[in-house]
């Protein structure tokens, strides 16, 4: 029976040495983001439906990609992200959401702003990642008082035997929102046969 060695190189790779696959689709995001068209009257395209529907424009779905980097990002930190955020009225699946103007560049300029913010995380050696911090373990507190209040100790239980939230579990959060939505913007940006980034 053979025995596996830890090797130290491994024990010490970084976040983006550990996780390649982030990288990819960040600069994945950050092409499509930088595709965006010149003018205003192609970004506040808009798709409809025969339900009436509500949908983001193009530039209302890029924004809202880059909002959630800094705003995920807060959850780490406990820093408000409100002065960063185009957003200003969420509006759930029910109404039109909110934001404020702003202008390709101000998207461009915001997203690589975001970047920078998580490539820092993602720089850190990995057992970082996988560590918690004030914030995220006054939110793990607050959200297993909540549910003990309604009577849901079942489920406060679990919450309270999984721990706080991690730094690596918002990380993959902010890669796989950005995700499904760069998948959108990507196709909005396509059938207005503008040109976009494609990997496939």
């Amino acid at each position: 029976m053979s025995t596996v060695t830890e090797d130290t190189a491994i024990v010490n790779l970084s976040g983006l040495q550990m996780l390649p696959w982030a990288k990819t689709f960040l600069d994945y995001t950050d092409s499509v983001i930088n595709d965006l068209p010149e003018d205003d009257a192609a970004l506040d395209w808009r798709p409809t439906d025969e339900a009436g529907t509500w949908y983001f424009s193009i530039r209302e779905q890029a924004m809202h990609i880059v909002d959630e980097r800094h705003d995920a990002l807060s959850w780490i930190s406990g820093e408000d992200a409100e002065g960063r955020l185009f957003q200003q009225q969420y509006g759930g699946t029910s109404k039109p959401w909110e934001f404020k103007p702003a202008t390709r560049e101000q998207i461009v300029e915001s997203c690589k702003a975001g970047r920078q913010a998580i490539n820092a995380l993602l720089s850190k050696p990995q057992a970082e990642l996988l560590e918690s911090t004030d914030k995220l373990r006054e939110e793990h507190a607050r959200i297993v008082a909540k549910l003990r209040d309604e009577d849901k100790d079942e489920e406060a239980d679990i919450r309270e035997a999984r721990g706080p939230g991690r730094v690596i579990n918002i990380v993959l959060f902010i890669i796989a929102h950005e995700q499904s939505h760069r998948a959108v913007l990507q196709m909005m940006l396509r059938q207005r046969g503008h040109t976009v980034t494609r990997l496939a």
